[in-house]
């Protein structure tokens, strides 16, 4: 029989590992130890800064135009097709 051991802590319902996450298979047969102290980590907070400075961007480039010479490495070999609302 093949066990394996994970080292972490239990909070608001979900196991928090000291490293990489684990999938426990279901069906599989668990022995769940608890010791009387307390962590000494903290449950990992998700980092948002990067998704904030995302949404400034995507709203500071809204009405931008791009232009083909913008990209002079992109080469389609041919002409691009524009497609106009306009046009019927």
């Amino acid at each position: 029989m093949q066990t394996q051991t994970y080292d972490g802590y239990f909070e608001n319902g979900r196991f928090y590992t000291q490293g990489k996450p684990i999938a426990i298979p279901e069906g599989r047969r668990l022995r769940v130890t608890l010791y009387n102290e307390p962590a000494q980590t903290q449950p990992p907070k998700p980092d948002l800064v990067w998704l904030a400075e995302l949404e400034r961007l995507v709203q500071e480039s809204a009405d931008e135009e791009l232009n083909i010479e913008d990209f002079p490495r992109f080469d389609l070999g041919r002409e691009p097709i524009i497609f106009d609302e306009d046009e019927d």
